[in-house]
C-alpha cells in the first residue's frame, strides 16, 4: 500500500546486522554439525572402521570411535577435528567434509545430511540448478520486473532466482532450500527475524506439497531428514494440520547483513503441475524503506 503523501528518501548503509549470541554481543558457537559429527563416530566401532582393536585389559571407556582415530582415518588433525565437534570451527571444506564421510563411513543420505550441515551441496537427489527448472517457468523467471522472484521446487528447494532474489537471498550461499535453512542451518538465528511465522508459512506450504504429491520420495525423505536433525521441526510437524496452503499472499521478514531489515510480501505467480514448481513473487511496499533496501542490495549485487 501507498503511504499518503510523499515518500521519505532513506540512506540504507552497507552495516552488517548485530551478531546474536551472548549477551556480550558474542555470536554462540552452532554446535548442530557437531552433533551429528558425534554420534557417527560414536555408533562406529573399531573393529568395523578397520582401526586396531584395544586389548580386553585396556579398560576401553569411549563408546565408538576416537577422535585421535577419527584423525588417523580421515587425515584430519585431531586439534582441528575437535574445534568441528565442539562448534568452534564451522563450514568445513568440501575436501575435509568428503573425508570425514569415508571415514566414518557414512551412507549417501547421511553423506547428504553431512554436506547440507556443512553448507555444501552434497550433489544428490533431482537436480536443483537452473536447468532443471520448467521452460515455461524459466522463460517467466527470464521476464521478471524488478521484483524478487523466484522458482520453488516442491521440497523448497529454490531452484533459479533473478538478480534482486539473489541479492536478498546471498546471505544464505547456494543450493538453498528454506526449509533445511531454517530448521538446521546457522544462518536461521540472523536470516529469518520472525522464525515462528516463517516455520509455520514452510510447514504448510510443505504439507500442502506432500498431499499434491503422495508419491514423490524426494518429500518423504525430506520430511524424515528434517524430523532426525531437528527436534523444532519433527514437534511441529507432528501437531494437527492447520489450514490449508491457499497460494495467497504472505509475508517475510529477514535481517539482512548488508542491508538491514527488510520485509516482502510473497504471491505465487504460477504453479507447474507436472513438476510441481511453483514461481514465486516477492515485493515491498512501495515508498517504504523495504523498498529503498531492496534497490540498495540489487545495485550493489555482483550478478549485474
Amino acid at each position: 500500500m501507498t503511504p499518503a503523501g510523499g515518500s521519505m528518501l532513506i540512506h540504507v548503509p552497507a552495516v552488517p546486522s548485530p551478531r546474536v549470541g551472548t549477551a556480550s554481543g558474542a555470536a554462540a558457537p552452532d554446535r548442530t554439525l557437531g552433533t551429528f559429527l558425534r554420534a557417527c563416530r560414536s555408533r562406529l566401532s573399531p573393529a568395523e572402521a578397520g582401526v586396531p582393536v584395544d586389548s580386553p585389559r585396556s579398560g576401553r571407556q569411549v563408546k565408538g570411535l576416537r577422535r585421535e582415530e577419527v584423525s588417523v582415518l580421515t587425515g584430519i588433525s585431531v586439534s582441528y577435528y575437535s574445534r568441528l565437534e565442539q562448534g568452534r570451527a564451522q563450514n568445513p571444506s568440501a575436501p575435509v567434509v568428503e573425508a570425514l564421510a569415508r571415514g566414518l563411513g557414512l551412507g549417501t543420505q547421511e553423506r547428504g545430511n553431512l554436506h547440507r550441515l556443512a553448507g555444501l551441496n552434497p550433489s544428490l537427489g533431482p537436480p536443483h540448478a537452473q536447468a532443471g527448472v520448467h521452460p515455461s517457468l524459466r522463460q517467466a523467471l527470464g521476464g521478471a520486473s524488478s521484483a524478487v522472484t523466484l522458482v520453488l521446487g516442491p521440497c523448497l528447494d529454490v531452484l533459479a532466482a533473478n538478480v534482486p532474489a539473489q541479492a536478498v537471498l546471498s546471505p544464505l550461499g547456494t543450493d538453498v532450500n528454506l526449509l533445511r535453512t531454517l530448521f538446521t542451518h546457522p544462518p536461521k538465528h540472523v536470516f529469518f527475524t520472525d522464525r515462528h511465522s516463517t516455520a509455520r508459512i514452510l510447514l504448510r506450504a510443505l504439507r500442502a506439497n506432500c498431499a499434491r504429491r503422495p508419491q514423490d520420495s524426494h518429500l518423504s525423505d525430506l520430511v524424515q531428514e528434517l524430523s532426525a536433525l531437528s527436534s523444532d521441526f519433527a514437534a511441529q510437524w507432528a501437531l494437527p494440520e492447520g489450514r490449508a496452503d491457499s497460494g495467497g499472499a504472505c509475508t517475510l521478514a529477514v535481517a539482512h547483513p548488508s542491508a538491514g531489515p527488510l520485509t516482502l510480501t510473497y504471491r505465487t505467480l504460477h504453479e507447474e503441475a507436472t513438476t510441481g514448481q511453483r514461481l514465486i513473487t516477492g515485493s515491498p511496499a512501495s515508498g517504504s524503506r523495504d523498498s529503498q533496501a531492496l534497490t540498495y542490495l540489487t545495485a550493489m549485487s555482483p550478478s549485474l
